[in-house]
């Protein structure tokens, strides 16, 4: 898949991937993933955005924030606090920013990898519902699978 990609779209994932990796550093080791990091990240997506329609990645990272702060909101339903913490809700909408609308993709599957590893963990007894557990990683796993497994590979699209 890697070699279908234009250049725009390898300079935007490599920078996504860098970023990511740096927030899944960070996060593992103090529980946040820093605002500088974040807007580093989304001012590049910006700037790369002008090169194929801004408006789109602009809606996009609004999107992957909002789906992301539904998440947040549900676990807060569901466990009595936030799913997720907000800087993987920002960082979300700076993956939308810089990987336009393939970063849905990417949420959805660092999501359903995310959620399934805590929910083992739940049942294997390693986890609680108490137990901090840093998105970034699964931020870092879901942008891997969506570029080595588009939507549009999957779906026809």
């Amino acid at each position: 898949m890697l070699t279908s990609l234009s250049t725009i779209e390898l300079t935007r994932y490599g920078v996504l991937l860098g970023a990511l990796l740096a927030a899944a550093g960070i996060d593992l080791r103090t529980r946040r993933i820093p605002d500088p990091l974040v807007r580093c990240t989304a001012a590049v997506g910006i700037l790369l955005a002008v090169f194929d329609g801004l408006m789109a990645h602009l809606l996009a990272g609004v999107s992957a924030a909002g789906l992301a702060w539904l998440m947040r909101g549900l676990g807060r339903v569901l466990f009595g606090r936030a799913g997720m913490g907000m800087g993987d809700v920002k960082m979300a909408g700076a993956m939308g920013l810089l990987a336009g609308w393939p970063a849905l993709w990417m949420l959805y599957l660092a999501m359903l990898i995310g959620g399934s590893w805590a929910g083992v963990g739940l049942v294997g007894g390693w986890l609680s519902r108490e137990t901090h557990v840093p998105f970034a990683p699964f931020l870092v796993i879901g942008a891997l699978a969506g570029i080595a497994l588009p939507f549009s590979s999957w779906w026809g699209v």
